[in-house]
């Protein structure tokens, strides 16, 4: 009787300790809303694609949201509403390397969300991020600050066909599937 109520101890004990490493990372989505992507960069903000989690053109939307924990300082579109027509979609894979972009513009700046691994470097490149590049001007590359599972999410392989192609991304070899 004693070693079953230690074995129904360390059994709970281990539900508990599992449960408090699962720790989701941190987001600007609200729990109704599906996270595309998130990580929070070395500055202590969070970068954030938040959506609608099912995936259609009538009723679907995207948000790009970015500030630090608890306050969003740009979100855009401010408008969910057509949205989805506001971001592209871009997509290179081959052995060895894998890079996959959103981007969007607003009042002339254009930001680029990205994942990038690159196995043939050495060592290997495996960065994410976003990237704002101003009309004519430099651009500036923001960095997630860690890729761990418990840091980061990537899920915008699921806007392949969905986002709008982005016809100017030589990823896409000059070649946008068809949106969904």
């Amino acid at each position: 009787m004693k070693a079953e109520w230690m074995t129904l101890a360390c059994l709970a004990s281990g539900l508990i300790f599992s449960s408090a490493q699962a720790a989701s990372p941190t987001s600007h989505c609200a729990p109704s809303e599906k996270i595309y992507f998130t990580c929070e960069t070395k500055q202590k903000k969070v970068i954030s694609i938040c959506g609608s989690t099912e995936l259609s053109q009538a009723q679907s939307y995207l948000q790009y949201r970015y500030g630090k924990k608890g306050f969003v300082e740009l979100e855009f579109p401010k408008e969910r509403k057509g949205s989805t027509k506001t971001f592209f979609y871009a997509h290179h894979f081959r052995a060895q390397f894998d890079n996959t972009t959103l981007r969007f513009e607003n009042k002339g700046v254009s930001y680029e969300i990205y994942r990038v691994y690159d196995g043939d470097s050495k060592p290997a490149v495996d960065i994410a991020g976003v990237a704002v590049t101003p009309a004519a001007k430099k651009r500036t590359e923001i960095a997630c600050a860690s890729l761990k599972k418990e840091a980061y999410t990537n899920e915008l392989s699921a806007l392949e066909g969905f986002a709008s192609c982005d016809p100017d991304d030589a990823m896409n070899l000059g070649t946008c599937p068809p949106a969904k």
